[in-house]
């Protein structure tokens, strides 16, 4: 169970970071070509947390099944108690400070604290944690792969500068994953494409 805990978790971790990842270097070229793009882009940043709330969700997403099918499973009410109470309190917090982006830094923050309770209560019941030395290595490759966008100079022209640091970001990110070999899964996956491309 362990063992597939921390799989499924460097996985999930490694593809949602790979979404937002997308999201985030092409949202300023978004905001410019939408209609009305100068109003909808004061929530940005509401893109960046709910990216974010969906990232630390996706890498411990585990934990509600493994409440769910274990003879615990009636703790799960108490935690989802526990969110919406979180939930108000970080709304009521943050909302009058930040507006609407303190509305989306409150719902990251209440599932981070929502999934660390998890954590920590399957830790102590089953002695097992989905984190190890390769989410380490996954988080480090992934802000070092967006990293790079903020360093690459502009083109002036909005998609042809969404296309190339997109492009350059993925590829170092698939190279540092592939190279680490942090998730045998992707690798596999990778490694059966390049065979079906060397087939046809």
């Amino acid at each position: 169970l362990e063992e597939y805990y921390k799989k499924v978790s460097i996985n999930q971790l490694l593809i949602s970071f790979v979404l937002f990842m997308i999201i985030w270097i092409n949202i300023d070229a978004l905001y410019h070509y939408m209609p009305n793009g100068q109003i909808y882009e004061k929530g940005k940043y509401v893109v960046l947390f709910i990216g974010l709330a969906k990232i630390v969700d996706a890498a411990t997403s585990l934990n509600a099944i493994i409440m769910s099918y274990s003879k615990y499973y009636y703790y799960s009410i108490s935690f989802v108690i526990l969110l919406a109470f979180i939930t108000v309190i970080n709304n009521m917090t943050f909302i009058p400070i930040w507006g609407i982006n303190g509305s989306a830094f409150a719902t990251f923050l209440s599932i981070l604290l929502y999934n660390l309770v998890m954590i920590g209560f399957v830790r102590i019941k089953y002695k097992i944690q989905p984190f190890s030395m390769k989410t380490i290595w996954a988080i480090l490759i992934s802000l070092a792969s967006i990293g790079v966008i903020y360093i690459l100079p502009s083109t002036g022209n909005y998609i042809v500068t969404s296309a190339y640091k997109t492009s350059i970001a993925l590829i170092i990110f698939l190279v540092l994953v592939i190279k680490s070999n942090i998730s045998e899964d992707l690798n596999s996956v990778f490694i059966n494409i390049l065979k079906v491309r060397s087939m046809e």
